[in-house]
């Protein structure tokens, strides 16, 4: 009996041992310590507007649970354990505070081994959505000009928005040849010294918070620095008198101003007080004008100088317009001495009949003939009808006159003859 009480202890004993052993074999867990989790949302350094938070990490079939972690602000100096929980599942959802910093955690399990965590940090930002929000832009305005600096941008504020990012492009933001500035700007103004002048320039603004954005306002302005000649004169050339005779275009000229682009000419009868008549009010980039004006009349002529800002003062003076009469088609008469006359002495005065609208005359005298002259004896201009002239004695002469004025002239005289001889 002893001996078959002794064999079913050793059957048992290895059927106990056959067990322990084979089950072992079968579902002894994997050693995984030296594996990971690679985790997917949120992602490092992240920033959420909503409360509601997705956690997700990759699968890995080797691994039975997973636990998720969630502190605030982090594991390093944890102040308060959100989550902590055991998952068969790669996803989990739950809701957080907002407007806290939050750091997150997976590690793998089984019932011997575990893995090492894998952790990010994320913030959960109160932030409103500004996308459709839209800025309005102040200065400079759309299509200005800017003569000075500092330049000062200005725009409407948004009471969503925690900054605003300001961009300024030359020309344009579709073709920039260079971006001058981008920049974020907590406050609603900017002002610009560093510049680049005679230039287009396009600027725009957007609205800007924690996670939202707004779509951009767009303006363009061009920015030429101006000098101030307000207070400047400018110096007038022609005409030099008051008085001119002239029947044909009048030339004005006037001397240019540093700092001018155009020059505005202005004529008014009799004067600018009192003016009964603007005969001219024209913008020029010369430094001359012309024009047919009205004869016997005062008149009164200025030019100022301008640029895209600022004007000059005026520079005026009066002007009377005198007409010089045709004459060419009148003839001067001769009246003495007449033709072929024999005089007695070598002192002569000769003399001839006025021409109206002449100024002035002509006189030439020739031996002993114009066409075949040994000698031009006389060739000179008098305002009078008659010219006293001493000639050599036993010769022959010819004589002519023609009338003159400011732009006109007779033909010359129907030619005489005389001979001085003193010893007949």
């Amino acid at each position: 009996m002893s001996q078959i009480k002794t064999m079913r202890n050793i059957q048992i004993v290895v059927i106990l041992l056959f067990i322990h052993y084979g089950c072992e074999h079968i579902i002894s867990p994997l050693d995984i310590e030296g594996q990971s989790i690679t985790l997917e949302t949120p992602s490092d350094a992240s920033v959420i507007d909503e409360n509601g938070v997705t956690f997700s990490w990759k699968k890995n079939e080797s691994i039975d649970l997973y636990r998720l972690q969630v502190v605030t602000p982090s594991f390093e100096s944890s102040k308060q354990l959100v989550i902590d929980t055991l998952l068969d599942t790669r996803i989990f959802k739950d809701s957080l505070a907002k407007d806290k910093l939050y750091e997150w955690r997976v590690r793998g399990e089984n019932s011997l081994y575990q893995t090492a965590y894998s952790k990010r940090q994320f913030e959960i930002r109160s932030s409103e959505n500004i996308s459709k929000e839209h800025v309005v832009l102040h200065a400079p305005k759309d299509g200005v000009l800017v003569d000075s600096i500092p330049i000062f941008f200005t725009w409407e504020s948004i009471k969503k928005a925690k900054s605003y990012r300001l961009q300024i492009a030359s020309p344009n933001f579709v073709n920039p040849n260079q971006i001058l500035r981008d920049t974020l700007i907590v406050a609603s103004s900017y002002s610009e010294e560093n510049i680049p002048k005679n230039r287009n320039y396009h600027w725009r603004v957007r609205a800007e918070n924690d996670v939202f954005h707004s779509d951009y306002a767009t303006a363009d302005f061009q920015f030429f620095p101006v000098k101030d000649i307000s207070d400047e004169t400018l110096t007038l050339v022609a005409p030099l008198d008051s008085v001119l005779v002239q029947d044909k275009n009048t030339s004005f000229s006037w001397q240019s101003m540093d700092g001018a682009t155009k020059y505005r000419f202005q004529m008014a009868m009799p004067d600018f007080n009192k003016a009964s008549q603007i005969l001219s009010d024209t913008l020029l980039s010369q430094l001359h004008y012309s024009q047919v004006l009205p004869v016997e009349k005062p008149l009164q002529w200025r030019v100022r100088a301008e640029n895209e800002i600022f004007v000059s003062r005026y520079a005026t003076k009066n002007l009377k317009i005198i007409g010089s009469q045709d004459i060419s088609a009148q003839k001067v008469t001769l009246i003495a001495p007449y033709d072929f006359a024999v005089l007695k002495t070598t002192g002569l005065n000769l003399s001839w009949n006025k021409v109206d609208g002449a100024t002035k005359y002509q006189l030439q005298i020739a031996r002993p003939r114009f066409n075949q002259p040994l000698e031009i004896v006389v060739d000179s201009q008098t305002t009078n009808v008659h010219f006293r002239v001493s000639l050599r004695d036993k010769m022959r002469y010819q004589w002519r006159v023609r009338a003159i004025n400011e732009h006109y002239q007779t033909p010359f005289s129907r030619i005489q003859n005389f001979d001085i001889n003193t010893a007949n």
